[in-house]
């Protein structure tokens, strides 16, 4: 649990005894609008189209998400699959996929929670269950969801991936395994894989690492390091001073520079990786 959701616990807890159930629910209420204003792209924002879709690939599990691209300029975009963290399919990930979407992608996020019946509205169930997925078939699934997308007729056939903390793990996990499909991998911090598996990589990476996260960043270095020896394409962004999660509107360690930074970097990034 984080810090953030234990504040957040000790909070509703508090205001519950105060106010009695039924009224800090109506007085939990109130207080969403704060939610969706941490949102950099409303989800009601007219110039895009936003669906839940289920990708199905031969060979693969269906895996439901959601997929954005803007409604005018024409199809044949470029694709971007968004992993989520350990609470699922959240707001802010979807988010992300708008965000995409307005810099010129076709945006899928896919609930890697899918086997278990989706991502539930409580985040510490979703973590619970993310637990328990099995990290090689989640990678698999992600490149059945990569697969289905160069398939789709709204993208161009280039697809990238990036991700965040255990996506940012899950990304690069992605890249051991997709071959030569996959244009270019980002991960958000998050523990890297094994050094050994280096050598597998075929897609350019670019890793983001805050400095305070010394634990990702051990084995982060240590990625680094072991692509750079097996030749592969990687850049890595060290952001001094901030917390894993300083890129989430919504988390207690956002850093809007930082965020903003590692934003510009990851589109310069697709642009010229998914041309």
């Amino acid at each position: 649990m984080t810090e953030s959701d234990m504040r957040r616990r000790a909070f509703i807890a508090g205001l519950t005894r105060l106010a009695g159930g039924a009224v800090a629910a109506e007085l939990l209420g109130a207080l969403a609008p704060a939610h969706a204003a941490a949102l950099i792209v409303p989800e009601e924002d007219d110039r895009l189209d936003a669906q839940y879709v289920t990708a199905s690939e031969p060979g693969s599990r269906e895996t439901r998400g959601y997929f954005v691209q803007q409604k005018f300029g024409g199809d044949r975009r470029p694709g971007v699959i968004v992993i989520h963290d350990d609470r699922g399919l959240t707001p802010s990930i979807r988010d992300v996929a708008r965000r995409l979407a307005l810099e010129g992608f076709a945006a899928f996020a896919p609930d890697l929670l899918s086997p278990a019946g989706g991502t539930p509205a409580d985040e510490g169930q979703a973590r619970a269950l993310a637990a328990t997925l099995d990290p090689a078939g989640a990678a698999l699934d992600v490149v059945g969801v990569m697969r289905w997308l160069t398939r789709e007729r709204r993208t161009s056939g280039a697809i990238g991936v990036m991700g965040f903390s255990w996506g940012g793990t899950m990304a690069s996990r992605v890249a051991v395994v997709a071959g030569r499909t996959l244009r270019g991998g980002v991960a958000y911090y998050g523990p890297a894989p094994s050094a050994a598996e280096a050598t597998r990589v075929s897609a350019p990476m670019m890793l983001h690492l805050a400095g305070l996260d010394a634990r990702a960043n051990r084995s982060g270095e240590a990625w680094v390091k072991a692509l750079q020896r097996a030749g592969k394409e990687v850049t890595a962004y060290f952001y001094p001073g901030v917390a894993a999660a300083f890129d989430d509107a919504e988390a207690s360690g956002y850093d809007a520079a930082a965020a903003r930074l590692a934003w510009d970097r990851t589109i310069a990034f697709f642009n010229q990786r998914l041309a």
